[in-house]
C-alpha cells in the first residue's frame, strides 16, 4: 500500500513530458502513453489493497481503529487519483494557486502526507488497548441481507459482461490497459469481488470460525465493509448511466 504512493510522483514526471504528445490515449486507441499505464496500475493497485485490507483484518491482530482509519485514508487516496485522472478543474486551481510548485511538486507533497499518515495509523493501533469483544457489531451478517446484495449486484455486472465482449469484438490490442481506462469498470470489478467475499465470509461466520471469538465479531465489520462497496458500486453505475445519457442528448442537440 505504501509503495504505490511513490509512483504518484514518478506518474506525474511522465504525464507532464507526454501531455505535449501529437498522440493521444482517447484519439489512436491503440497508442497508450507510458504515463497512462503508471496511472491505470497505481489506481488498480490502490483498490486491490483497499479490497483486500479486510480479509487480513479478520485473520490478524488489526484493531479497529487501523481498520476504519485504513478505509478513510485508502477512500481519500483513491479518490485523488480518480480526480487528478479525470483532470479537475478543482485539483488545477489549487495547484495554480501556488505558481512555484507545479504538478509534480503536489504529487510529492501528496505522497509525504499520506504515506506519513499511515504510518501514524500504524503506531496509534500498536499502542492502542485490546478491545473489548462488547464493542463489536453483532448481527451484521444474514442471508437476506446478501439475497439483496446479489439482486442489484445483477444489472452492473450485466453491464461489465456487455463492455468486455464489446472491447473484446472492437479491439485487437491493449484491451487490458482500455479496459482499465474506463474507470467505472474498477467499480464494477470491485462489485463483483466484494459479492463473492459477502458469500464466504457468510459461509465461514456459519460453518467454520469459532463462536464468540475476536474473529468471529471482526468478520460482522469485514461484512459490512463489503456490503458497502456493493452499494456504492451499484449507485456510481447508476450516476454513469445518467451521465453517458446527458451527454449523447447534448451532442446530439449540437449536431
Amino acid at each position: 500500500y505504501l509503495a504505490v504512493f511513490e509512483t504518484w510522483s514518478i506518474t506525474s514526471s511522465l504525464r507532464e513530458r507526454g501531455a505535449n504528445s501529437p498522440l493521444s490515449f482517447n484519439q489512436i486507441v491503440h497508442f497508450i502513453h507510458p504515463w497512462e499505464k503508471y496511472y491505470i496500475s497505481s489506481l488498480l493497485a490502490l483498490i486491490i489493497c483497499f479490497l483486500l485490507f479486510p480479509l487480513v483484518y479478520c485473520n490478524s491482530k488489526i484493531q479497529s481503529i487501523l481498520f476504519i482509519g485504513f478505509v478513510i485514508h485508502s477512500s481519500l487516496s483513491i479518490s485523488l487519483v480518480i480526480i487528478s485522472g479525470l483532470k479537475s478543474k478543482i485539483l488545477e486551481k489549487l495547484i495554480s494557486q501556488n505558481e512555484e510548485s507545479g504538478m509534480q511538486n503536489f504529487w510529492n507533497y501528496a505522497r509525504i502526507v499520506f504515506g506519513v499518515s499511515f504510518l501514524i495509523l500504524l503506531a496509534i493501533d500498536s499502542y492502542s488497548p485490546k478491545e473489548n469483544l462488547s464493542f463489536f457489531l453483532k448481527g451484521v451478517i444474514n442471508l437476506d441481507m446478501f439475497s439483496i446484495f446479489m439482486a442489484i449486484s445483477t444489472f452492473p455486472l450485466g453491464r461489465l459482461v456487455y463492455d468486455l465482449i464489446k472491447l473484446l469484438k472492437k479491439c485487437k490490442s491493449n484491451r487490458f490497459w482500455l479496459f482499465f481506462n474506463i474507470r467505472i469498470n474498477y467499480f464494477r470489478l470491485a462489485l463483483l469481488f466484494s459479492l463473492l467475499m459477502c458469500f464466504f465470509i457468510y459461509l465461514a461466520h456459519e460453518n467454520f470460525i469459532e463462536k464468540d471469538s475476536i474473529t468471529y465479531y471482526k468478520t460482522n465489520y469485514s461484512f459490512l465493509f463489503y456490503s458497502t462497496v456493493i452499494i456504492i458500486s451499484f449507485l456510481l453505475e447508476i450516476i454513469y448511466l445518467i451521465i453517458i445519457k446527458v451527454r449523447k442528448s447534448s451532442h446530439e442537440t449540437k449536431t
